[in-house]
Formats: structure tokens, C-alpha cells, sequence
């Protein structure tokens, strides 16, 4: 397939059946995620036999960008969930009429990084989960949740529509030995990549800490990046001190603080040294945007050299790390991309961010003439397509 734009950052709106399909009745009953009626009309997703809190998922998942009202943010039926945002072949006709060739699938329901399955706080959970804790029953429960999202990105999406999807692993975060098990079963079925989040925010091990190392080995071998999506797929450093007043605000603040809490995540990494003991491991900052970039990378190669950490087992640059092995996206900014030769053209990737709040969808060719107003055709081309196909081996998806 010949590609004219790939977008690095979506999300995937769960179909009714997305796990109701996929689990047995007979075993794990009401506690499967289903959506339900309420006494006042209204429909919400049950998890765990409890009804989801609304949260940043919304009751039945966010798909603001699509509707005809925005400031609605999420249905209260499913009767008025855009069939755009969760019917594959309805999906290929948005993305075709908006010129988008590929979209990456980020969770709604399940969270961004299965964070929903995997936090401790997982609505009404019957049992908790850590590295040394947890009944049997409850991590399977967790486990055939997460398997059942991943199948589901895998078996309607990606394998009926080759070349049209990035598909992204979501693992179990409470056991880096499942987490693996994970990664190698989905590499097995086709999956592109892995949706990751700073487990010490649930109570785990910190995403530093070479307790993780086995899952950063087996992702550099498997050559499957891994992706952070804003907050480090949580809430990190985007619920601070919110505005009061009208939703509306409130939505614009959090939105703006989510994309500077990328600058926590991205400075996170490149102090972990993860980077240094896995040279060949990929990972990308996605719903990133650009313009912290570059005051990051020279903040921190000032910090770097000002500490003397070249003597203690971090031998290159901040900036070094970052030019060999992350990336970051793109999808309204004009400024960012002037800077693009300090950030690095082969770390640059475009995004829509469909179906969410700031998603550029129907006109996201206008975004992306106005933001590459300029650029010459190779930096282009690199930017919308090349670094995606190579980073994600979309070059091997038939289509």
C-alpha cells in the first residue's frame, strides 16, 4: 500500500461485544465488561459488575471529536454512539474521507494502557494485585480482560483491513513475567507495538527500575516500540489545580496541561538509563506535540553535564538518547515544526487523535498544510509516513 499520511496516536472505542465476545459467562458472569440500562434512561459500561465513575472515559467512552456536539463528550445511550468510532468498515470511510491511511489504536474503556485492568483500584475489584499479592482468580479475570481488548484491536480491525491499523498491546502491569507472556503471544498475531504506563502510579515497581528490564529486553528482540501516551497513560501531572467553572474550561485546561505533562514522562526516560541498557528499544511520547522539545533536551543535557553523569553509567547526552530511540507526534502545531531540525526530523511523527476532544478529524488536511506550510517534500514525507512505517514495519502489512 503507497501511504500519504499515518496517524502515530488514535483511540479505539469498545464495542458492546468487545469482551462479552471473547470471555465466558459461565465462569466470570456480570463481572465481564458490558454496558448496562439505568433506572433513569441512561446506559454506562459495567466493569467488574460495578458501574464505571464517568471519569476521563466518560460513561460510554470519549468520542467528543466525532459528535455533532463537542461539549458533550460522551453519549448517555449507546443509540447515539457514532457508528464512525466503533464499526471497522464505518471507520475506514472517516479516516478516507479525511485522508488518513492509518490510524494507532489507544483504548477508551479499557484505558489508554489497560490501566483500567490493571490498577488496584479497578472499579469494585474483588481482590488486589501486585508483584507479591493478589488471588489467582482476580489476576486471571484481569489477564482474559486485557486479552480480550488486545484480540479485539487484532481479530476486527487489523486482520480484515490490512495495512489500515497500528495496533498496540496493552500488558498486564502488576507482573513484568505476564507482561512478557503477553508481548510474545500478541508479536505472534501481528501486533505493532506496545501501549505502556508508568506502573509506580498504581503501586508498582518504577518504570526506572531494572525489575522491568526482561519486558524492555523482549520488546527491543521482538522490535515492538513502546508507546506512553499523555500522563504516562494515567493522570500524571494533568489533574493538577483544574479551573472551576464551566466544562468547557475545564476541558481546555486539562487538555493543555496533558500535553505539558509530557515533558515529566519524556525527562523520565531519558534519566532511567533504560535507554542505555537497550539501545535498539523504541519509544515514542504519543499525543506528545512539540514545541517542549526542544527546552527539555537542553535543560536536560545542562543537568546532564552539570551532575557528572557521564561518570556514573550515562556515557551520551540526554539529547543523544533521544535522537537515537524516541519519538514524538504531532497534529495542530505550527511552531513546533520550525523547530523541527532541534527535535530531529526522523523523530517526528503526525497524529490525529481521533475520535478524541482535539482530534483534527474531518479537516486534518488543512492542519497538516498549515503546520508544513514550507517544509520541503522529503522532511514531509518522512514526518506523515516514513517514520511510522519504519518504526511500526507497516512496510510488511499487505494491503
Amino acid at each position: 500500500m503507497k501511504y500519504k499520511v499515518i496517524s502515530t496516536d488514535d483511540h479505539l472505542q469498545e464495542a458492546p461485544h468487545t469482551w462479552t465476545a471473547r470471555m465466558s459467562r459461565a465462569k466470570w458472569g456480570d463481572r465481564i465488561p458490558h454496558i448496562e440500562r439505568h433506572e433513569d434512561g441512561t446506559e454506562w459500561w459495567h466493569l467488574n459488575d460495578q458501574p464505571t465513575q464517568g471519569g476521563f472515559s466518560g460513561r460510554l467512552g470519549i468520542v467528543s471529536g466525532v459528535l455533532p456536539d463537542r461539549a458533550k463528550f460522551s453519549p448517555t445511550k449507546w443509540e447515539e454512539m457514532p457508528e464512525i468510532s466503533y464499526v471497522p468498515a464505518e471507520r475506514i470511510k472517516a479516516m478516507d474521507q479525511d485522508g488518513v491511511d492509518v490510524h494507532t489504536f489507544f483504548g477508551n474503556i479499557s484505558g489508554i494502557a489497560g490501566t483500567t485492568f490493571s490498577n488496584p483500584a479497578f472499579e469494585g475489584a474483588r481482590g488486589t494485585i501486585g508483584a507479591n499479592s493478589g488471588t489467582v482468580e482476580d489476576e486471571e479475570f484481569r489477564i482474559e480482560c486485557i486479552r480480550a481488548f488486545n484480540d479485539f484491536q487484532i481479530e476486527e480491525y487489523s486482520d480484515p483491513y490490512p495495512g489500515r491499523f497500528i495496533t498496540l498491546a496493552c500488558l498486564p502491569m502488576w507482573s513484568v513475567d505476564r507482561a512478557v507472556e503477553e508481548l510474545w503471544r500478541t508479536k505472534k498475531r501481528g501486533i505493532r507495538g506496545i501501549s505502556f504506563a508508568f506502573p509506580h502510579q498504581f503501586g508498582f515497581p518504577h518504570i526506572a527500575d531494572e525489575y522491568w528490564d526482561p519486558l524492555w529486553r523482549a520488546a527491543q528482540e521482538a522490535e515492538l516500540p513502546v508507546n506512553f501516551h499523555i500522563g504516562s497513560g494515567a493522570s500524571m501531572g494533568m489533574t493538577a489545580d483544574p479551573v472551576p467553572g464551566d466544562p468547557l474550561y475545564v476541558l481546555a485546561d486539562r487538555s493543555t496541561k496533558s500535553i505539558s505533562a509530557n515533558t515529566l514522562v519524556m525527562s523520565t526516560i531519558l534519566f532511567s538509563r533504560i535507554l542505555e541498557r537497550f539501545p535498539e528499544l523504541k519509544m515514542v511520547s504519543a499525543e506528545s506535540g512539540l514545541g517542549w522539545v526542544p527546552y527539555l533536551l537542553e535543560t536536560a543535557d545542562h543537568q546532564w553535564q552539570q551532575q557528572g553523569l557521564s561518570r556514573i553509567g550515562m556515557p551520551l547526552k540526554p539529547s543523544d538518547y533521544f535522537h537515537r530511540q524516541c519519538y514524538v507526534n504531532f497534529w495542530y502545531e505550527v511552531t513546533g515544526i520550525q523547530l523541527r531540525h532541534i527535535i530531529g526530523v526522523d523523530n517526528i511523527m503526525w497524529e490525529s487523535d481521533f475520535p478524541h476532544p482535539t482530534c483534527t478529524w474531518p479537516n486534518s488536511q488543512d492542519y497538516i498544510e498549515r503546520g508544513l506550510k514550507d517544509v520541503p517534500d522529503d522532511e514531509r514525507q518522512r514526518m506523515l509516513v516514513g517514520n511510522a512505517l519504519k518504526l511500526y514495519h507497516l512496510d510488511t502489512a499487505e494491503g
